[in-house]
């Protein structure tokens, strides 16, 4: 039986279409876009709760997990059932981890600067449970060459500051570095991690910050009602704002996606 060799342009066509499925099908998991204050930036939704920020160019990924002792898992593999409203996304996370208990993710786009506010609530928890969540990831560069997800490759030339509950991360444009600011619930115990070991929450966790490929870690403990917020923007002068501020803030968000999705 007589082998059929494929040439040389034919094998880099077949490598080309791998990679093109590879990104397409990366893409296909952030299916949902929202709008930021400024034309030509938007975040990146994903089925479960993750986001990446194009501000243009990739300014970071959020995503989360939940940790209880020594188990963890990443949210993206519970049961989420994911709402698109015209100005902001609802997830319904269940399952796993959260035994009887759910997690209701609302996300909504600001009005102030390009950047987006979170608003995460428990009910029928178990206890002793824990939100983990990941930051990072800022490349500076635009769909495809950075494809939405918290990417290792995309953490190179990052520079992670912390400051209590707040994480600053400056990345890598032209002519110069750009910076997008994160701010967590005030009982967050944050640290920079290794963002080549992201195979639970629980391994990002205790990577340790002795890499060259650094991005933002934390959790914080959840109780049952208990309404706990997250923001994730451009620094401004018309968004300069402590944790205790998100709560007012996001009551007017709220109202003005209800006014949207009015009209």
């Amino acid at each position: 039986m007589r082998m059929k060799l494929i040439r040389l342009p034919q094998l880099f066509c077949f490598v080309l279409y791998l990679f093109s499925f590879s990104v397409k099908a990366q893409i296909n998991t952030f299916p949902h876009e929202l709008s930021t204050k400024n034309t030509g930036s938007f975040i990146k939704g994903a089925k479960a709760p993750e986001f990446s920020f194009y501000l243009p160019g990739k300014a970071g990924d959020i995503k989360f997990g939940l940790i209880q002792e020594d188990t963890s898992v990443w949210l993206s593999d519970l049961h989420t059932i994911c709402t698109s409203y015209k100005t902001g996304l609802k997830y319904l996370v269940s399952g796993g981890l959260l035994k009887q208990g759910r997690l209701t993710f609302m996300a909504l786009p600001l009005f102030q600067t390009d950047g987006l506010m979170i608003q995460i609530q428990g009910e029928q928890l178990p206890e002793g449970i824990q939100l983990f969540w990941a930051f990072g990831g800022a490349s500076g560069k635009l769909i495809p060459q950075s494809n939405p997800g918290l990417m290792d490759a995309d953490c190179n030339d990052n520079v992670c500051i912390r400051e209590r509950n707040a994480e600053i991360l400056y990345y890598p444009t032209t002519p110069k570095f750009n910076v997008f600011h994160a701010l967590f619930p005030i009982q967050t115990q944050s640290e920079i991690s290794d963002a080549k070991q992201q195979t639970s929450p629980l391994s990002f966790a205790h990577s340790g910050k002795e890499t060259d490929v650094p991005a933002f870690t934390g959790m914080f403990l959840l109780q049952n009602g208990m309404k706990y917020y997250v923001a994730l923007y451009r620094p401004s002068n018309a968004f300069d704002v402590n944790y205790y501020m998100l709560p007012s803030i996001f009551q007017t968000l709220e109202i003005k996606k209800t006014t949207a999705e009015d009209k």
